[in-house]
């Protein structure tokens, strides 16, 4: 078995330099990449973990934008052999929470701790798991494909989906967070200091007067998923496309459903809980940014729409706002699709419990082990509600 890294030295501060120099000493120059500088993870996959003869266990540190960069060069190349580990240096970090690898930074003895205990251990005792990944396709309204700018580097918006795909409300805060942020990286370090920027451009939004908000129903003129047109409420105000349970640094929406139960926008179609190897993405919608602080705050879910595996929006000629994986552009209509691109190997981290609705889960179906065999450490508690609160039925538009 091989280990290797791929590190985002501009996340989490100066934590991310720290770290590049730390894991080469302990793993070997040859087997660390400093992902900016090689513009992306694609030489250091070719020149270490192109051999299927033998296992390797990738860590990826970053935020969730540098696993979604790692993840789509492992996907393309289909290397059923690799597993990928996270090590949390983002603001949300929320596939890090799903995997059970901790909400930040964990510092670096437990860092190397955990590399030390994975070199130690028989590739048959991790815990290892399969991730659904997501293939998106954006085309604007002349059929080209949109761009964002990530660190400099022009790409499709985001050729493929680990987290969740966003449009509206939701997607507007992390655009305009995001071109501040391009703007004056230098002042955009700090996780805190990233989440109050957050919430003030949310509070701004959420100030506006109810003619400059987001509507779904201005924005999308026809929603299909895997073939059925769905109707959409006009008072929603944000889509979501969800693949893990963590969504908006640690938010729940989708919520632990239990027995099938019958979808909130439908009398004939039913939902389930989700797992994160079925082949199938949640579709929740959000009233209002304030109804997000509910889900957040008070464990209220989303409204509820359909679980399917093919997505297609068709928009209208309004520039609507999208994110894939935190990483947002500016839609132009056209057109966007998801399908169900090759599984990813992943890794479940120490506080990964099986009964948290906070974590991924693995369908028993395809024969992953969904025990609880590990303990929580990340300073939350992971009981549960024997009964979630529901969202108020009508729109507040806020």
């Amino acid at each position: 078995m091989r280990v290797i890294a791929f590190v985002n030295p501009a996340s989490g501060g100066n934590k991310g330099a720290l770290l590049l120099s730390l894991l080469r000493n302990h793993i070997g120059n040859e087997n660390v990449f400093d992902i900016i500088a090689e513009k992306g993870p694609d030489r250091g996959l070719s020149d270490r973990a192109s051999d299927p003869s033998f296992d390797v266990i990738c860590l990826v540190a970053g935020g969730d934008g540098t696993f979604s960069w790692v993840a789509n060069a492992v996907e393309k190349r289909n290397l059923t052999h690799v597993s990928l580990v996270v090590v949390p240096l983002g603001s949300g970090n929320d596939m890090s929470r799903a995997l059970g690898w901790g909400k930040k930074y964990p510092g670096e003895q437990r860092v190397i701790t955990s590399v030390k205990r994975i070199m130690e251990s028989p590739v048959d005792q991790l815990a290892a798991g399969k991730l659904d990944i997501w293939r998106l396709a954006a085309l604007d309204a002349k059929h080209q494909r949109a761009s964002v700018d990530d660190h400099g580097i022009e790409h499709g918006a985001r050729p493929i989906v680990c987290n969740y795909l966003s449009l509206g409300a939701d997607a507007y805060v992390e655009l305009r967070f995001n071109q501040m942020r391009w703007q004056n990286p230098h002042k955009h370090k700090s996780r805190i200091g990233n989440f109050k920027a957050h919430a003030m451009v949310g509070l701004k939004y959420m100030c506006q007067p109810k003619s400059r908000k987001i509507f779904i129903s201005d924005h999308v003129q026809s929603l299909d998923v895997d073939g059925e047109p769905i109707t959409l409420p006009a008072y929603l105000q944000a889509l979501i496309f969800l693949n893990i349970p963590s969504y908006g640094a640690g938010t729940q929406p989708w919520g632990k459903v239990g027995q099938k139960a019958r979808a909130d926008l439908s009398n004939g179609r039913t939902v389930t809980d989700m797992y994160v190897d079925d082949q199938r993405f949640e579709v929740i919608g959000l009233r209002s940014l304030k109804h997000f602080g509910m889900i957040r705050l008070l464990g209220a879910h989303g409204v509820r729409i359909a679980q399917g595996s093919r997505l297609k929006l068709t928009l209208k000629s309004e520039s609507t706002p999208f994110q894939a994986d935190g990483e947002p552009w500016e839609q132009h209509g056209g057109t966007v699709t998801l399908e169900p691109g090759n599984k990813v190997g992943v890794l479940r981290g120490p506080v990964w419990k099986a009964y948290s609705r906070k974590r991924a889960k693995f369908d028993p179906s395809n024969s992953q082990p969904d025990s609880d065999t590990s303990s929580s450490s990340d300073g939350h508690s992971d009981g549960e509600p024997t009964q979630e609160p529901q969202p108020a039925p009508a729109p507040d538009n806020q």
